[in-house]
């Protein structure tokens, strides 16, 4: 005969298992992997981050040679400004570095993409969000009246270990190589000559956008130091007066830009650089 204790007790495991069931409800369904592939051939190119943030099937897909070829194929337009390496007949032989190439023709091709370039204005670069990135190339040209100097920067979070790790039991990794990831030039116009030290292998300390001392013009200042020398992290407390930095001040300027890997000009400023034969695309 069951007393008052054991119907307690039965019900308390009654409702553990009803909770239980929930709980594995709660965790959704598995879909089949041919079902978010059929998906993703109507992905948006600005909706890929999203996409990919749905689960890790997904994720997966977003870095197979097949995502990024359906999308290439999708929205190929044919212009005067595609480079011939981006073309529709040579993009299927470069397997390894297919997303860079989608991307990039993306924002040749792309009409979503051409007017977010087209916004773009003048001196509304922001240089600090280069900061403790390490300047691995630079150069200068002369355009008619113009001088333009040049810094080609690389983000420390973007080093070859770091990418491994990211991309760690991906099979198809191969279609997300890109050794341009994390790679920034910062382009600064001026109609005068400046003094510009030589800054390659040293790490941005300090930069500023601001107004030049006769309140006419603007001016650029950028600061370099060693990598041991920089703080700990980006919030550590300032040490500019102490840190023996090497500063270069670019006044006047009339025009500060900043192109990622993934700007149509980014690629066209390495083509003007001496040093780029072997970014040469």
């Amino acid at each position: 005969m069951m007393t008052e204790n054991d119907h307690k007790r039965r019900r308390r495991k009654v409702s553990g298992k009803v909770e239980e069931e929930e709980e594995e409800g709660a965790r959704g369904t598995d879909y089949p992997l041919d079902l978010w592939f059929l998906i993703s051939k109507h992905i948006r190119p600005e909706d890929v981050w999203r996409f990919a943030s749905l689960c890790h099937a997904t994720y997966y897909i977003t870095t197979t040679v097949q995502f990024w070829l359906s999308m290439f194929r999708r929205y190929y337009k044919w212009s005067p400004g595609i480079p011939y390496s981006l073309s529709y007949w040579n993009v299927d032989h470069r397997l390894k570095e297919v997303r860079v190439c989608v991307v990039r023709a993306l924002y040749l091709m792309y009409p979503p993409f051409l007017r977010r370039l087209s916004q773009e204005k003048p001196l509304s670069a922001d240089p600090t969000q280069l900061l403790r990135a390490q300047c691995i190339l630079q150069w200068h040209q002369k355009v008619r009246s113009q001088h333009k100097y040049f810094f080609k920067f690389a983000l420390p979070e973007y080093c070859d270990s770091r990418k491994g790790t990211l991309l760690q039991g991906v099979d198809d990794a191969s279609a997300y190589l890109n050794p341009h990831s994390g790679c920034w030039i910062l382009e600064a116009t001026s109609v005068s000559v400046c003094g510009v030290a030589m800054v390659m292998g040293e790490s941005l300390y300090h930069a500023g956008l601001g107004v030049s001392a006769n309140l006419c013009s603007h001016c650029l200042r950028l600061a370099f130091v060693p990598a041991h020398l920089l703080p700990p992290s980006a919030s550590a407390p300032t040490r500019r007066h102490r840190v023996p930095a090497t500063e270069i001040k670019l006044d006047p300027v009339c025009n500060v830009r900043l192109y990622p890997w993934w700007h149509p000009q980014y690629w066209n400023l390495l083509h003007t650089s001496v040093a780029n034969d072997k970014d040469d695309w």
